[in-house]
């Protein structure tokens, strides 16, 4: 049986991935992660007229939403399920989420490129979970054919993909504060001696698969940066 008439549908969803991994005692700074994340988002649409997926991704830092680095996604065309021998085939869709110099990648059939920048969900740091947001919909202000089932399920699931390919944009600090060296120069204080320079050995193990480039100061007990100069080698100042 084909109804005709104004038809609205709409049907959401909400998930949130997990981000978790981060130290919350490392002080860690992205200006630029210099990757290119990927989503895909399979749905299957019941429906034999066209409708439209729309998508949010808000990243999340402390409980907090970061607004400013939120991503939208708006009305992307799902194409309509088939009528096969009476039976309504569902047409399944993959959306591809990512940068635009990806999309020749996702050119096969199947397959539905929308262009977007998913690397502000990195900007400033890595976030502690990434809530998304999914809404399935018809354009009720149209007049459409539908052909009538005993239910209309949407499957949808969905995928991320960050890769560990990092380009010429990396730009990653971490900071961190050393703070138990009073003790040492105390001891030196109370000796009759006179120090023309000092040289301060640390060990440091690098879990991160980047090499990262060693710079530091000296505080005094308040924090405040001193007049101590401390003098590390460009030909030495890599952690690997």
């Amino acid at each position: 049986v084909a109804l005709e008439g104004k038809i609205a549908y709409q049907y959401e969803e909400s998930a949130t991935i997990e981000m978790g991994g981060i130290e919350d005692d490392i002080n860690l700074k992205i200006a630029n992660a210099g990757v290119s994340p990927v989503i895909t988002i399979n749905v299957e649409n019941p429906l034999t007229l066209d409708a439209n997926v729309s998508a949010s991704l808000i990243p999340v830092f402390d409980g907090e939403e970061k607004m400013e680095n939120r991503i939208d996604i708006d009305n992307v065309v799902i194409k309509a399920a088939t009528v096969v021998d009476g039976n309504i085939q569902s047409t399944a869709t993959t959306l591809v989420l990512g940068d635009e110099s990806l999309r020749d990648n996702y050119s096969s059939e199947g397959y539905t490129f929308v262009a977007c920048n998913l690397g502000k969900l990195l900007q400033g740091s890595i976030p502690d979970e990434v809530k998304f947001n999914v809404v399935f919909s018809t354009d009720e202000n149209v007049v459409h054919s539908i052909y009538v089932t005993e239910n209309y399920s949407v499957n949808y699931s969905y995928d991320v993909n960050i890769p560990l390919e990092f380009d010429n944009k990396l730009d990653i600090a971490i900071e961190s504060t050393i703070d138990d060296l009073a003790d040492t120069f105390a001891d030196l204080a109370d000796q009759d001696i006179s120090v023309k320079g000092l040289s301060l050995i640390a060990e440091v193990a690098n879990t991160i698969p980047v090499d990262f480039e060693f710079d530091a100061e000296f505080l005094d007990a308040r924090g405040n940066a001193t007049v101590a100069s401390l003098v590390i080698p460009e030909s030495n100042n890599t952690i690997k």
